[in-house]
Order: structure tokens, then C-alpha cells, then sequence
């Protein structure tokens, strides 16, 4: 039997796509991908996930405010213990501690009096920002160097007048109206600077009572004249969303990772401002970083930093000329400057140029006011990557307790030595360290 023929159609020439069809369709699907990625990406970031922030955040009874004004200190921490933690925005928490405030209200676990305790021990007066005040942490860097100092049986009292976001008008208004007006009897006075705290008109804050999960209100003086501190009221306070109050509920929630706090930030398109900044960075000249690196080779002189502040630079070196007390500046170093120095490379050129004239500016200060000089960054100088942020918060900027007490072993031997003289030479030199 003969096989069927099987039927067969001729087969079409399928016709091919133009290539600007091609490309039309795969531009438009790039286009659709990016704004589906932009927008979910976007709704991260302003949600707090991507790129978090760090918030402060203290429990309050709503009954009596844990900080409030002082027209000295720039705020007067109340005598009962406070919660404080720092979370970030997506709800890891970085630190948690509690805070009181002495009898002066300042951050230290012990009073203060003008007089000298009879066992007669060496006594510092220490003037700092939060890294020094230690709000944040179980406990502060001067008080690790104390107990260190009780243990090497050389003992050392450190008077903790540090406050938070506080500094050089601060200082001055502490070592004059405090230190010099009631005659402490110490023997020095040390300054722990870190980044910006030079050019920090008085500082002040505030905590509204009643009033449950507000910002804290943060004010500073326009200029460097304290004229009139006691007249500062609520109208020149700001609300500071990185610093909450809220209830002692919400604190726990918080805690237990039930909630987060709340976060405001500007709408940006997230992807699209990293794409910017990554052509940005394209088209950078890198012989700029070089010139300004170049222009770095040799502090310039001390006068040139100061020029709005050099009447309370003079003040301050009129205060320890008056008591005859030597100073100890000591510089806190960035992170980031750290982590540059241990081989990872800077993301931001500028910053780090930034954090090296004010590590000269730190200097400046010793020079004008004739204090010792310590560069703080030694106490880290031996640390790994991992190892330097290891003792910082992850998030934040701050270091965390192992970095302060890190920080406070470097220093506790240079005390038990310095000052090597009764009263200062007026000369500036770096202090005493052991090797």
C-alpha cells in the first residue's frame, strides 16, 4: 500500500524585529525594573532600614525632667537614674545604660566639692562632650580611669563636668564661673576634644514636661558671647528628633524590638542619588585630593583657628593662669580616621581632610593656652579593622563601652604621672607616655 502523502505548507519567513524595536523594549523594561527597584528601595530608606540613623532615646516618668537648662553646665541632669539606650532607626539596639547627675548636676556617679578629700589624692577636673559624659554607656571613660587608678594604687579623682553636644564656650563657662569662682582645690584640668567641639557656641538643653514621646530641645548661642544665660527660654530651644523622650512603655517596647521609633527624613529618590553620586565620583580629579593632602604638611599657626573665638581662648588661658593649674589636651579621634589609617579607604576625602584640620586645631588649642598634648588616636594605634569597630557602635559614631575603656586604660598612666610639675612651665609639649 502506497504511503499518504503528508500535506506541507510552505513555511512563512518569520519576520525579524528592527533594532530599534529591540532597543525600545529593553529600554523599557530597564525603565519599569529601576522604578520598581527605586520604589521599594526608596520606602526602605525613608522607613529607616537603609542607611539607619541613630536615635537617643530616655525613659521619663513624666513627672520631673531627667535633663533640664542650667545656664553654666548647659543642662542639669536629675539625681535619679534614667534608661538610655541609642537604637537605630531600624530598631538594633546599639547602647543602653543608665544616667543621674551629682549634686551639681553633672554626669559623675560622685559630688563634687571645692575641697580636696582627705586622703588627699590627686584631682582633675575633665571637660568634654558625649563621648566623655558617657550618657549612653554603663559607665563614663573618667570613671573606668578612676577605678583603674584605685587598682594601680595611685588614685585619681576625676571631676566629670562633660555634656553632650557641648564645648568650647561650655568649658569656659564651667572653668570660670564654676571652677574658678569657687576655688576648687585640683591640680589640672583636662580637655577631651573631639571634631567640632572648638567651634561649639554654649550649648544648652531642655526637656518639655509633661509631654510624652517629644524630641529633646537643643539651643545654641549664635555667637560666643554668653550675655544673658539666665534669660534663655523654650521659644530658643529646636526640637532634636535624633534624642527622644518617651515613656518608660514605649522604652520597653522599644527594648524588646515590639516598635521603633519614629523617623522624618527629607523624600529623595534613594538609587537615583547613588547613581549621581557614583558618576560624580567618575569624573573627580584625583590631583585635587592631592593638593589639599600637600597643603596639610605644616600646621599653620595657632592663631589662624581661632580668630571668632580667641576671646574665650583667652579666658579660659586667664582662668588656669589665675589658679595656676596645668591643662592636658587630649584629642578623641574618628572612627573613620581609624579605619583609614588601618588601610580601608576613606568613602569620603573631604571628611577625612576635615577630621585632619581639626586634629591640628586641637593642637592649636594646647598651644595657646600652654597645655600638654595628647593624640588620643595612640590608644587605637595597634587595632585591627575589625578590632577598631569592634569598639564603636555600629550605626552611631560613638565609641561604645569597650572603646572607652580602651581609651581609659591609654590614659590612666599618663595621669598618675602628669603633671610632671606641681604647677605649669607655660611651655607646650606633648605629655608624658609610657612606651
Amino acid at each position: 500500500m502506497m504511503p499518504k502523502p503528508t500535506d506541507s505548507k510552505p513555511i512563512r519567513n518569520q519576520r525579524r524585529w528592527p533594532l530599534w524595536k529591540k532597543l525600545l523594549v529593553a529600554i523599557t523594561a530597564l525603565i519599569v525594573s529601576f522604578g520598581l527597584a527605586e520604589t521599594i528601595i526608596t520606602a526602605l530608606y525613608l522607613r529607616g532600614d537603609i542607611e539607619p540613623r541613630s536615635i537617643w532615646v530616655h525613659a521619663t516618668d513624666n513627672r520631673a525632667a531627667a535633663v533640664q537648662y542650667d545656664p553654666v553646665l548647659g543642662y542639669h541632669l536629675n539625681s535619679t537614674s534614667t534608661r538610655m539606650m541609642i537604637i537605630g532607626s531600624n530598631g538594633a539596639i546599639e547602647s543602653s545604660g543608665t544616667f543621674r547627675g551629682n549634686n551639681l548636676g553633672a554626669p559623675d556617679n560622685d559630688d563634687f566639692s571645692p575641697n580636696r578629700g582627705p586622703d588627699n589624692r590627686k584631682r582633675f577636673v575633665v571637660l568634654g562632650d558625649s563621648f566623655t559624659s558617657g550618657l549612653y554607656m554603663e559607665r563614663s571613660w573618667p570613671d573606668v580611669a578612676e577605678t583603674l587608678s584605685q587598682q594601680d594604687n595611685s588614685p585619681v579623682e576625676l571631676l566629670n563636668f562633660s555634656i553632650d553636644g557641648g564645648g568650647l564656650a561650655n568649658w569656659q563657662q564651667v572653668l570660670t564661673r564654676i571652677i574658678v569662682a569657687d576655688d576648687y582645690d585640683i591640680d589640672g584640668i583636662i580637655f577631651a576634644v573631639y571634631g567640632t567641639d572648638l567651634s561649639r557656641p554654649f550649648t544648652f538643653w531642655d526637656q518639655v514636661i509633661p509631654g510624652y514621646n517629644q524630641p529633646m530641645r537643643l539651643g545654641r548661642w549664635p555667637d560666643f558671647d554668653v550675655r544673658q544665660p539666665g534669660a534663655i527660654g523654650r521659644d530658643q530651644l529646636e526640637p532634636l528628633d535624633t534624642w527622644q523622650v518617651v515613656s518608660s512603655q514605649v522604652f520597653d517596647q522599644y527594648l524588646s524590638g515590639q516598635r521603633r521609633p519614629p523617623i522624618s527624613r527629607p523624600f529623595r529618590l534613594y538609587l537615583t542619588g547613588k547613581c549621581r553620586a557614583l558618576l560624580s565620583t567618575l569624573f573627580q580629579h584625583d590631583g585635587e585630593s592631592g593638593q589639599l593632602l600637600e597643603s596639610l604638611q605644616h600646621l599653620p599657626d595657632a592663631e589662624l583657628f581661632f580668630r571668632d573665638r580667641r576671646h574665650v581662648i583667652s579666658r579660659i588661658e586667664n582662668a588656669l593662669q589665675k589658679q595656676r593649674l596645668p591643662a592636658l589636651v587630649v584629642h578623641i579621634p574618628y572612627r573613620e580616621v581609624l579605619l583609614a589609617r588601618a588601610g580601608v579607604p576613606s568613602e569620603n576625602m573631604a571628611f577625612y581632610l576635615e577630621s585632619v584640620g581639626q586634629s591640628w586645631e586641637t593642637q592649636a588649642f594646647a598651644k595657646l593656652i600652654h597645655a600638654d598634648f595628647v593624640d588620643g588616636s595612640e590608644a587605637f594605634k595597634d587595632c585591627s579593622v575589625a578590632e577598631i569597630r569592634d569598639n564603636w557602635l555600629p550605626i552611631d559614631g560613638h565609641w561604645n563601652q569597650a572603646g572607652a575603656e580602651r581609651f581609659a586604660k591609654f590614659l590612666a598612666p599618663i595621669l598618675k604621672s602628669w603633671p610632671g610639675q606641681a604647677k605649669p612651665t607655660g611651655n607646650t609639649s606633648s605629655a608624658s607616655r609610657p612606651r
